[in-house]
């Protein structure tokens, strides 16, 4: 069974679920365009998101069972699991929709869109499958593939292996994983010198590929020592070079520099577009960082985004987190790599995807719990996580925030940038989420639902109050056996929510009427309920 990379909890992640009022910032926070919610399945994500050059919205996924994705639109998986490949148009209306796999798990990574909007992904299959013409069974060491699909969801190609993806503007393809021993991609074959005792060279290679998915060049981007570990996180590319960016702890050679990590840090490799290499950095301090995502721009800058512990460095400049707690951070690094600026995020967000657009602004996806103080702007989450979407200017100055968010559990996946700076999101939600004045809701199962917005940046969000939530009286709370629901009218429907936003019981209750909590696993619930007239309540529970 393949399992799904999802960097912390599931934290993926991050943007935009909620009408709010606009907040105090450079420029007014944007408005919701439009929403389209994949529901009515079991089990829908959608893990990435891209633009073709007409603004229509490509993402890709994946899916169990049955799903509807509208009227006369329903997809079916040949396994446990399918990719998902859906196209809207820049109004939102869905184009089509496609199921990728066979009889064994396969899911969807990453999506890039070339000028002619073809389409190439990445992602996992756990055994033989047929992509379009192409058969293809898992690799020795991986189990990736990369393809490409044309404008109408016609796959064209399909090989084995891969990992992180990035794209250029003459449509040629950017890949780096990690491999042992030795590895041919096309006519090259790259060969690790064996470690110090004796064992398979571990590494990380930098292919590059032409529309046809012919290897052009590939480079041994890093050599790791015995004891080191390593995770190619991210690849992105500008007409300034190509990146490889990830973490890794311990030593590891790229070219002839040498790069030690004090205890878990970020690498940065940079080529240029010939696969010559060019530089390499390390970032960090004893601060155990990790690195979630990065982004370049036209003018070469690179963005790292991740996680520390204390205190950090990139370059001459240090940044101070909250001691014993994650923090998040984004910096940014100009061509000749050196650094010049970084921030922290407020806990608790957390930082999970940046994005640039053609003016060299910034975007980060992240998500929070509670209040939050940031560039003296105050937010507070209705319910459980709540999403952020935020602005940076090149010179590192926060532009605006929006955020958003139900009492639910709520998450964004992936978010993308066009040329006038609208943005798409793709996430999953728990069980209804709000985009300006539409609602919509999913299958109240536990599973989540998938969704695809737009976000217009040059459409100011009009004042909106969020829709009122009053709190549940729960007694006894901590409770052993049973709970008595007050401050809320009988009859109406109650769910208990897990810490991952799974609906752990469902029941009809109200009134000063008990609800059972025998057999439930000792831990600290949120409790939501919905009156007959649509009213909310919401409280938490700990139950041991």
């Amino acid at each position: 069974m393949i399992q799904r990379f999802t960097l912390h909890i599931g934290a993926l992640l991050a943007a935009l679920l909620l009408t709010a009022p606009p907040l105090a910032a450079q420029t007014s926070a944007p408005a919701w365009q439009w929403a389209a919610p994949l529901a009515d399945g079991p089990d829908t994500y959608l893990s990435d998101v891209a633009l073709d050059a007409a603004g229509n919205t490509y993402a890709v996924g994946d899916f169990q069972g049955t799903i509807s994705l509208g009227p006369g639109t329903t997809l079916s998986s040949h396994g446990a699991t399918d990719v998902l490949l859906v196209k809207y148009s820049p109004g939102g209306a869905l184009l089509w929709a496609q199921a990728l796999g066979g009889p064994s798990s396969e899911i969807g990574s990453t999506i890039k869109v070339d000028a002619l909007g073809n389409a190439y992904i990445t992602g996992r299959i756990s055994g033989p499958v047929v992509l379009g013409t192409a058969s293809l069974t898992p690799l020795p060491g991986t189990d990736a593939f990369r393809a490409k699909v044309d404008a109408q969801g016609t796959v064209l190609w399909a090989r084995g292996g891969g990992g992180s993806l990035a794209l250029d503007a003459a449509g040629r393809l950017y890949e780096a994983a990690g491999f042992t021993g030795t590895i041919t991609l096309g006519g090259t074959t790259l060969a690790l010198p064996p470690d110090r005792r004796g064992n398979p060279g571990r590494g990380l290679y930098l292919a590059c590929y032409d529309a046809q998915g012919q290897a052009q060049w590939a480079r041994i981007a890093a050599v790791l020592d015995s004891a080191s570990s390593l995770l190619p996180g991210a690849v992105c590319v500008s007409a300034a070079g190509v990146y490889v960016a990830g973490t890794f702890t311990g030593r590891l050679t790229t070219d002839t520099q040498r790069l030690t990590a004090q205890r878990q840090d970020v690498y940065a490799v940079r080529y240029d577009l010939q696969g010559n290499w060019l530089s390499a950095l390390r970032a960090g301090d004893a601060g155990h960082e990790e690195l979630y995502t990065a982004a370049t721009d036209a003018a070469g800058h690179l963005y790292l985004g991740g996680t520390f512990r204390a205190n950090t460095t990139f370059g001459s400049i240090g940044i101070t987190g909250v001691p014993d707690t994650t923090t998040s951070f984004v910096a940014q690094y100009n061509a000749q790599g050196q650094a010049q600026w970084a921030e922290t995020l407020p806990v608790p967000a957390t930082l999970m995807r940046l994005a640039t657009d053609a003016s060299g602004r910034l975007y980060g996806a992240a998500y929070f719990y509670g209040t939050i103080n940031w560039g003296g702007r105050q937010v507070t989450s209705l319910g459980e996580d709540d999403a952020l979407v935020c602005c940076y200017s090149p010179q590192g100055a926060l532009q605006w925030l929006q955020r958003g968010g139900g009492i639910y559990h709520d998450y964004a996946s992936a978010l993308a940038v066009d040329a006038a700076g609208s943005v798409r999101v793709v996430g999953y939600f728990g069980d209804e989420y709000t985009f300006g004045p539409g609602t919509f809701s999913g299958v109240p199962d536990g599973n989540p639902d998938a969704f695809v917005a737009r976000l217009d940046v040059h459409t100011a969000l009009a004042a909106a109050a969020p829709r009122p939530v009053a709190p549940l009286t729960l007694a006894p709370n901590p409770a052993h056996a049973v709970v008595q629901l007050g401050g809320v009218p009988a009859g109406s429907r109650v769910l208990l929510l897990d810490a991952l936003g799974r609906v752990a019981r469902e029941a009809t209750g109200g009134g000063g009427a008990l609800l059972s909590v025998r057999g439930l696993p000792p831990g600290l619930y949120a409790v939501r309920a919905t009156d007959a007239q649509g009213r909310r309540y919401a409280g938490r529970l700990l139950v041991q």
